[in-house]
């Protein structure tokens, strides 16, 4: 099964002087259970183009086929397939309203009808996957610290076992190590329940080391999907894009000048680089 884009435009604001087409004539596909990256500057369509998979905006023209829902300008009652897609904005701790943590992150389990045992076997696994400790359960999400407090409201999304689950920019803000246990977190869900995560960034490192497939996007065209590895070997594309290869591609690409024996560019993780060159030194090559 997979998620189809047939077609697909969108236009802000039609008929007012602010008339603006974010996406046109999208044809792509996701493959269910796919990590699947969408990169592209500010004003390339992302956004837009996961808001029309959340249910939020309608098509203005084309379909969105997900399963067995299509989505197009005339849907209605879309209540049923929007409880099956979880959305992390960016700085999603705005998004923070419950007098308690176990009351925030619960709050989805609740509207999706679980009883009161799930919904704490809920709240406590998902706390769990992102790091929180149980003592923090009874707190004021508001009391807590800012790391704290968007760990509370991805718990919240978690608890809620989406079967999409749509990041925008979700490392937004973080210093290094945020970003780092946050895409550990999620990648670590992703292997567990298997859903299919569509990763909305301008960071490359992120789109090279999560994603099994990379969507590239520039003036509200897709301009090429496929693995990281055809992504990022098509400089031209990505410089047309205003995008650049991650940073590890760049260094591999700068040792592999003075290297008789090049280092794969499919190389995308520091580890696995630290880790090659490592063995190269073992093996005197």
């Amino acid at each position: 099964m997979e998620i189809s884009f047939q077609d697909i435009t969108y236009t802000y604001s039609i008929g007012t002087p602010f008339e603006h087409r974010a996406l046109q004539a999208i044809q792509v596909q996701f493959n269910q259970g796919d990590y699947v990256a969408v990169i592209g500057k500010t004003g390339s369509g992302k956004s837009t183009l996961v808001q029309l998979l959340a249910g939020l905006l309608l098509p203005t023209s084309g379909v969105l086929q997900v399963w067995d829902t299509r989505i197009h300008s005339r849907s209605k009652k879309l209540g049923e397939y929007r409880k099956k897609v979880g959305v992390v904005f960016q700085y999603p701790e705005h998004q923070l309203f419950e007098e308690t943590v176990a009351k925030d992150i619960g709050f989805g389990p609740k509207n999706l009808g679980c009883d009161v045992a799930e919904i704490e076997h809920r709240v406590s696994e998902a706390m769990s996957w992102v790091g929180l400790s149980p003592d923090l359960r009874d707190r004021s999400p508001f009391e807590l610290s800012g790391g704290q407090m968007r760990r509370v409201a991805i718990a919240g999304v978690l608890a809620m076992r989406p079967d999409i689950l749509i990041l925008d920019e979700p490392t937004a803000g973080l210093d290094f190590r945020g970003q780092r246990d946050l895409l550990s977190i999620l990648k670590r869900f992703h292997q567990h329940f298997g859903c299919t995560v569509v990763h909305v960034t301008h960071n490359m490192n992120e789109a090279a080391e999560l994603a099994e497939q990379i969507v590239l996007m520039s003036d509200g065209k897709v301009i090429a999907t496929g693995r990281p590895v055809d992504i990022f070997r098509n400089l031209p594309n990505l410089q047309v894009s205003g995008l650049d290869v991650p940073d590890v591609t760049k260094w591999i690409m700068s040792l592999n000048q003075k290297l008789s024996t090049p280092i794969s560019t499919e190389i995308y993780e520091l580890s696995t680089l630290v880790d090659e060159l490592i063995h190269r030194g073992r093996r005197g090559s």
